[in-house]
């Protein structure tokens, strides 16, 4: 006798149904990844960066800068930054400076990752 069958599973949530109470059963466990999102030429990164996201994250800010003049990121709905995470954005800034391009940081935490690498004179 089988108590329950999975209809439905994805990477953050599962949907079950349990044949004995004629019921679904919704888990949803939430596992923030991170979104790049464009709204008016400015960027919003929303989740967490971590070695989970931090290619997808590279990639895409280092084909914005190989194809426009600047790009500008909002981390105003970014929950956490790791090591890593913080080398990459480094390391956009000194591509973008190289390349005579414009390279911006903004929102809540900005001023911590401009000081964190002594960034202020970059940007």
């Amino acid at each position: 006798m089988q108590l329950t069958e999975i209809y439905w599973c994805s990477v953050d949530s599962w949907e079950i149904f349990v044949p004995a109470t004629n019921e679904t059963i919704n888990y949803n466990l939430q596992m923030m990844s991170l979104t790049i999102k464009e709204n008016n030429g400015i960027f919003l990164l929303e989740g967490i960066i971590d070695s989970t996201t931090l290619k997808k994250l590279h990639n895409h800010l280092e084909f914005l800068l190989a194809y426009t003049k600047s790009v500008t990121i909002n981390i105003d709905k970014v929950t956490a930054i790791n090591k890593s995470g913080l080398e990459i954005i480094e390391n956009l800034f000194r591509r973008a400076e190289l390349n005579n391009k414009e390279f911006y940081v903004i929102g809540y935490g900005c001023k911590a990752i401009y000081e964190s690498k002594n960034l202020l004179n970059v940007a």
